[in-house]
């Protein structure tokens, strides 16, 4: 019995450490601090497509990409229309920072009439600020209207796809996508 009272006693404190994290108004924003309201990995939810199952991740170079690493990433809805992922970060003075990636909708730089849109985190504002919370879309008060379809394309990285918000039928040149939803 004293083993399960101080396992129980051990998973609290867990829990309230990694919630201490993220108090509200303490995180380096004051009392401009909203705090997170809703998280949960992304992942393509199409079925019979290569990318089924696969979760939404940040690459390095900020590009939104599916891989089927099963941690996926937490999107917090963090203001109305507005998708960030929150990661930590430790100040000059030892403090900790919540950090604010937010999803945005980008032109693509070699085809910007296209149809396609690619995805990407960006750190700071964020610029698309009309996404749904009902499913990974993005609401009729965006430039193209209500859409839900998504494209992933395959990177040279084995099992890795770029996302792209659809609004049409074109694709990248050269690239066969699945077409998918998220949620």
């Amino acid at each position: 019995m004293y083993k399960l009272v101080a396992l129980v006693a051990l998973a609290a404190s867990a829990f309230s450490l990694v919630h201490a994290l993220v108090p509200l108004w303490g995180q380096c924003g004051g009392i401009a601090w909203v705090g997170e309201t809703d998280a949960a990995p992304v992942r393509a939810n199409t079925t019979n497509t290569a990318v089924t199952g696969l979760y939404l991740h940040r690459r390095s170079d900020g590009k939104a990409v599916l891989n089927k690493n099963i941690a996926g990433i937490p999107l917090y809805w963090t203001a109305p229309g507005t998708i960030a992922l929150l990661e930590g970060s430790t100040t000059s003075d030892g403090k900790f920072c919540q950090v604010k990636d937010f999803l945005n909708v980008h032109a693509d730089a070699t085809s910007p009439a296209a149809s396609y849109k690619p995805l990407q985190f960006d750190l700071g504002t964020p610029i698309s600020d009309y996404w749904s919370s009902v499913r990974l879309s993005v609401t009729s008060a965006s430039p193209w209207g209500a859409e839900s379809w998504f494209l992933a394309c395959p990177t040279s990285v084995a099992g890795e796809y770029l996302v792209y918000l659809q609004t049409g039928t074109d694709v990248p040149s050269g690239q066969t996508c699945a077409l998918t939803q998220l949620s």
